[in-house]
């Protein structure tokens, strides 16, 4: 007679431990629009999120033992979606670990246990906040949603990543709950260091109504946030998107100490909040700043250098797109952002036309006797992967063919003799482009090289 088959109640507490720790929530360092730029990724991860977190639930009420080792890890995160759909877990959630139906004793190690919160504005069902505008009381379920959230966010002391996307209005908000005076008891009155001691990590996304409609009192702005965020004791990455600047910005008091990743993209900041936070952060490793949309005036890329300047000696991977940047008569040589050689620990360098180059042609229409000196002249030698951002050139829509420019030409011949580390070179366009030379010349040495086609996304990242 064969022995019965072993089952969890057979296996000691360690490896029961062990084995139920492969049911923790699969975490987003990403903001909503970045994570959905890979539709199918994303929707995957919210699938074995959700069926982790049934199965979770599921030991949770097998038995005591069960329960009492699948608890912590089931309360460790909550991954939640600002729907209609979506509000009910988030009070049931709610009513868990802040509820006074909760015992209080149980009440603060439900808290204890959290670690990680995220929610989105759609779902891996096909749920969005944009398909539940039509509904008459949408306003009013977003707004409690987001104080709950926050409510549940400033509570818990052990909370290591934050990853939320938020609307923030006059009505609507989740950092007004959140920031010191925001002016809403009961939390007011805790300072944003003492709420998130252990946070570690924050993806943040908003979207606000314009500056001109309200007081920067009546709306949580990203400066505002980011100023109270200098005083995250243990902060080391910092993302967010679809932040703008306010019509008068104070500088940023402080430092932030530990920071090591600052990302913003989809932004419309002004350069000079742009160089106020870089000037505010300490040995950057990794810098993204992709602009949205943003009117220029008086401003120019070089006045991003100093600011960038401060990084050089520890800056790993710097990705910089002003191609949606806008300007009366394009900038100048000397108005670039500059030569990066001073970065000497730069692997990762992906930046566009307008920012290295200092025009507002397209690559294919600029000639080398334009710039003061060669391409490889502006990038530092270690460099391991280069990418090129084209600029949207409504001519090339149908010509899809990339001509031969002599700015790539040879710097094709001089990464043969002072880039051995190059790996990777692409050239990314929002159109299908083709350029045979350039490809062939590239074969033998040693570099991959690519002709990559972006999409656009829309504002939802739907």
């Amino acid at each position: 007679m064969s022995k019965s088959a072993v089952t969890l109640e057979d296996l000691p507490d360690e490896l029961v431990l062990e084995i139920v720790q492969g049911l923790g929530c699969i975490r987003s360092y990403e903001t909503q629009s970045t994570a959905f730029k890979n539709r199918a990724k994303e929707i995957g991860r919210q699938c074995e999120n959700r069926a982790r977190q049934l199965a979770l639930h599921s030991l949770c009420l097998t038995n005591h033992r069960l329960r009492g080792i699948a608890t912590p890890i089931l309360y460790a995160s909550f991954c939640g979606s600002l729907t209609w759909y979506g509000s009910k877990p988030l009070q049931l959630f709610y009513r868990t670990v802040r509820g006074s139906n909760t015992g209080s004793d149980r009440r603060v190690r439900y808290l204890e246990y959290l670690q990680y919160i995220e929610n989105r504005l759609a779902d891996n069902l096909g749920n969005s906040l944009h398909r539940d505008s039509s509904h008459a009381d949408t306003t009013d379920m977003a707004a409690n949603y987001l104080q709950l959230l926050a409510d549940i966010a400033v509570c818990a002391p052990n909370l290591q990543r934050l990853c939320v996307v938020s609307l923030e209005t006059s009505s609507i908000s989740f950092w007004q709950y959140v920031i010191p005076g925001g002016g809403y008891p009961p939390f007011e009155d805790k300072a944003i260091t003492s709420v998130f001691q252990k946070l570690e990590s924050a993806s943040l996304q908003i979207h606000a109504e314009s500056a001109s409609v309200y007081t920067a009192k009546e709306v949580a702005w990203f400066h505002s946030i980011c100023s109270s965020m200098v005083s995250v004791p243990k902060l080391k990455d910092f993302r967010a998107s679809g932040v703008t600047s306010q019509n008068w910005t104070p500088k940023i008091h402080g430092a932030f100490k530990q920071l090591q990743r600052l990302e913003f993209t989809e932004c419309c900041l002004d350069i000079e909040d742009v160089v106020d936070i870089w000037n505010a952060c300490q040995g950057l490793r990794h810098i993204v700043c992709e602009w949205a949309f943003l009117i220029a005036t008086g401003t120019k890329p070089s006045d991003l250098y100093t600011a960038l300047l401060r990084h050089s000696k520890t800056l790993q991977t710097l990705h910089l797109d002003m191609r949606e940047v806008r300007t009366d008569d394009g900038f100048t040589a000397s108005e670039r952002l500059g030569s990066l050689q001073l970065f000497t620990a730069l692997k990762s360098l992906a930046i566009c036309e307008i920012t290295l180059l200092g025009h507002v042609w397209t690559l294919a229409a600029l000639r080398e006797d334009l710039l003061p000196r060669c391409l490889t002249d502006l990038l530092p030698t270690n460099l391991e992967s280069f990418a090129l951002l084209l600029l949207e050139d409504q001519a090339m829509e149908n010509i899809h063919r990339l001509q031969e420019p002599l700015v790539l030409s040879t710097f094709v011949r001089n990464c043969q003799r002072g880039f051995s580390g190059l790996k990777e070179v692409r050239v990314v366009s929002i159109h299908d482009i083709h350029a045979p030379k350039i490809t062939n010349a590239f074969e033998g040495t040693g570099v991959n090289f690519s002709l990559v086609t972006e999409s656009k996304h829309s504002f939802f990242g739907m």
